[in-house]
């Protein structure tokens, strides 16, 4: 049933840039994985098959992996890249996904350090899901500057996405950038300006 799910998926998306294949193997794998390779040899037999029915289903596409806790967390980073490496090998992952949840209190220091371990494996990193909960607007304005150039400015990032901006409608209480009436927080206004006085060069 994965298999044939995979293989429409295929089918009816051929013209979509990236796929997410895997998502948070570390934090959430399936409670199906033994039915398409368990653990395996590799420890992650699961994971190399889905990239291989993927790989098979979307040959013109790139084949992401992506996953949360990992920016905030050493041992995380060096998981989920023993997890890369493996497909790697077998040129099944062409860019890491790496959420942005749940950082409020994560050092900037911690955040660059794990980026450059990611970007020893030569695939680009993207940002996925970045948010910033903070009911306060000075704190997550504070926060929005400490931590977004990191991301901007890293030559191995190659986007970031935020996952929701508009209040009421986000899955994370006080992470809205936009207000119900419409007005923006200072850290979406804060942000706007920062793109535009720094523009990508990626």
């Amino acid at each position: 049933m994965v298999e044939t799910w995979i293989s429409e998926a295929g089918t009816r998306c051929p013209d979509a840039a990236f796929v997410d294949v895997v998502n948070e193997p570390i934090q959430k794998p399936p409670v199906y994985k033994n039915a398409i390779g368990g653990n395996g040899k590799t420890g992650w037999d699961w994971v190399v098959w889905s990239y291989q029915k993927a790989r098979s289903a979307f040959p013109h596409l790139k084949l992401l992996i992506n996953d949360y806790n990992i920016l905030r967390s050493r041992v995380n980073t060096e998981k989920y890249i023993h997890i890369i490496d493996i497909l790697k090998k077998r040129h099944l992952v062409d860019g890491i996904g790496c959420q942005g949840h749940f950082m409020e209190k994560v050092s900037p220091e911690t955040i660059a350090s794990n980026l450059k371990l990611l970007a020893a494996t030569g695939l680009p990193i993207y940002i996925s899901e970045y948010d910033v909960n903070e009911a306060s607007d000075a704190k997550q304005l504070a926060i929005y500057e400490e931590q977004f150039p990191i991301f901007w400015n890293d030559p191995a990032v190659k986007g970031i996405t935020l996952w929701g901006y508009i209040q009421g409608i986000i899955w994370r209480q006080n992470a809205y950038l936009v207000r119900t009436d419409g007005t923006e927080r200072p850290a979406l206004e804060w942000m706007q300006q920062y793109v535009q006085e720094h523009p990508a060069e990626k």
